[in-house]
């Protein structure tokens, strides 16, 4: 008795008692498309060249495996593509591996799966055929014109597959993550908070994140160091993490951008350099003392007072022209090293995210005058990408209330710093309020009160808090023995930003408003295109001005205005001989 396999297109006969014979495996290979088919007992690899897409012997060697799999309960399919410059290493590599002599499309071997080896090499087409006959019975009657039919929608199929497949591809890409001034305390602190899904919480559904750390003529021993301690965290997002110390593959693909202060190596040399000043001036200064002494003792302290006013005089203004040279040099270093940062990321950074690659500049040191820089020199990117992070500053004033109140940190928020957060700024307290105050009026503890209602000190507030903000940073250091702990509220406000900014679910995140340094447009208060700290909300990867509330008093306005005037002049002597 005779059973027939259906088929899409035809009809195999099988001679008896084939179904039931032991279950068997095949594979075929081809270059757009390669079938293969599994049991536990062995395996028909058939592959042939994508350059012969229309090849009627593959076309007919991939129906008989059809059918065969059709018949057979145990036999699976698979196909796997060779790309057709990969097919002549492809098949060289295959024969060499198994000690085969092969030059013909197809090619067809047989593996013993269940037994191991290296496979047995069945030959062409024709040798195909010839084994399905005699081991199974099986004949296939596929005319010529279906081979060539066949072969067609092959070739179609391949082509609609291998898009798919760059599209997949280029969906599972990782979200590239760069940081510059990697060297930077703060670049340790931030990166085990930062690989994480709580900033990032669609970094699974791709391949994870590449972290990238970068500090331009920095020492490469200290990256490297950086760079492997960074590799034993074990961070489960942690795709791959790279460390460069020059510009060559700088922002590349980035996705994020991260900026960091670079400027403490060469202001360390030259406080190296004033430190032996002063010890020289110290110097100077005893044997000065020794000769008052002479001079004291013949008669002539009067003349000597007089020269020592007027050496005095000199010194002074010796030292006030050094201290706009150094300045000066600090701000072309500045703009060099940001404008070329900027058209870096403009040529390289990423476009796949919609509104495109983000870039955060933060840390103490020119946050306005570096955001500006970067957003000028790529003028193929949205002004609304850049963004200086004022939140430390924020934090601190926050802290500084708190503390006056006898409150905790937490205790106290929607303050806003306007203007330039590491020069002239202002501290408004409209939006700020005190929660779980102890006072006349209390209640739960989502209850709160105004901090302006509480907090009746004025003087305090307009003279003493912004002398305590401005000198923060020393303070701070000084305390850690020089350790620089600013590093911990640079990291923690970059990561609140970037919280809010990446859309993460959070009851506190929805409406809350920042202090942002942006690159202002249509703004009541800042004239367009200027750099400067105002509040903003975050929502859906984009920020928006707050106008509804604010009331610039006359002072507030005047502090804004003196921290626009501020970067002009940056920028103008930092560019002034560039």
């Amino acid at each position: 008795m005779k059973q027939d396999v259906r088929s899409p297109r035809y009809s195999l006969r099988l001679p008896p008692g084939v179904i039931g014979q032991r279950s068997k495996q095949v594979a075929m290979f081809a270059t757009p498309v390669a079938l293969r088919v599994c049991s536990d007992s062995s395996t028909y690899s058939l592959r042939r060249p994508e350059r012969k897409a229309d090849c009627p012997h593959f076309a007919k060697a991939e129906n008989l495996g059809d059918q065969l799999q059709g018949s057979l309960p145990y036999f699976r399919i698979h196909k796997i593509l060779v790309a057709p410059d990969e097919w002549e290493e492809w098949l060289d590599v295959t024969c060499r591996s198994h000690g085969w002599r092969h030059s013909e499309s197809p090619l067809v071997w047989r593996e013993l799966l269940d037994r191991g080896g290296k496979g047995m090499l069945v030959g062409g087409l024709a040798d195909f055929l010839e084994h399905c006959h005699e081991y199974y019975g099986v004949m296939s009657d596929m005319s010529t014109d279906m081979m060539l039919k066949i072969a067609v929608e092959t070739r179609e199929m391949e082509e609609i597959w291998r898009e798919e497949k760059k599209l997949q591809a280029s969906l599972r890409q990782p979200l590239n993550v760069w940081i510059s001034g990697a060297l930077n305390p703060t670049c340790s602190i931030l990166i085990p908070h930062l690989l994480s899904e709580h900033i990032f919480p669609w970094a699974s559904t791709l391949f994870g994140i590449s972290l990238h750390l970068l500090h331009w003529e920095g020492e490469e021993e200290a990256l490297h160091a950086l760079h492997v301690e960074t590799e034993w965290l074990g961070l489960p997002l942690l795709h791959q993490v790279t460390a460069h110390a020059g510009l060559e593959e700088a922002f590349r693909d980035a996705d994020l951008v991260i900026l960091l202060d670079e400027e403490e190596d060469a202001e360390k040399e030259e406080g190296g350099v004033r430190a032996e000043k002063k010890d020289e001036e110290v110097r100077d200064e005893e044997g000065r003392e020794k000769e008052e002494k002479v001079e004291e003792e013949r008669g002539e302290v009067k003349e000597k007072e007089e020269e020592e006013q007027e050496e005095e005089v000199e010194e002074m203004t010796d030292e006030e022209a050094e201290e706009a040279r150094r300045r000066k040099s600090l701000l072309q270093r500045i703009s060099a090293r940001y404008r070329r940062y900027g058209r870096l990321i403009g040529e390289r950074a990423s476009r796949r995210r919609g509104g495109g690659v983000r870039v955060m500049v933060a840390g103490d040191a020119h946050l306005n005058l570096k955001c500006a820089l970067l957003a000028e020199s790529a003028p193929s990117l949205d002004p609304g990408l850049f963004v200086a992070v004022a939140t430390p500053l924020e934090t601190a004033a926050s802290a500084r209330i708190a503390l006056k109140l006898g409150r905790r940190t937490t205790d106290v928020s929607g303050v806003i710093v306007w203007g330039n957060p590491s020069g002239t700024f202002g501290v408004d307290l409209q939006r700020a309020r005190v929660f779980d105050h102890t006072g006349a009026i209390q209640g739960p503890r989502s209850f709160s009160r105004p901090v302006l209602e509480v907090l009746h000190d004025r003087t305090w507030l307009k003279t003493d808090l912004p002398e305590l903000l401005k000198g923060r940073g020393a303070a701070s250091a000084s305390d850690a023995g020089g350790a620089r702990p600013a590093s911990v509220s640079v990291a923690h406000g970059i990561l609140a930003v970037l919280e809010v900014w990446n859309g993460v679910p959070h009851p506190e995140a929805e409406g809350r408003v920042f202090s942002l340094g942006v690159c202002c447009q249509g703004h009541p208060y800042v004239p367009d295109g200027v750099v400067c700290s105002v509040p903003v909300t975050l929502s859906e990867g984009r920020w928006s001005p707050v106008l509804e509330g604010v009331d610039m008093g006359d002072e507030l306005e005047e502090t804004l205005m003196l921290a626009v005037d501020e970067l002009r002049q940056e920028k103008e002597e930092g560019c002034s001989d560039l």
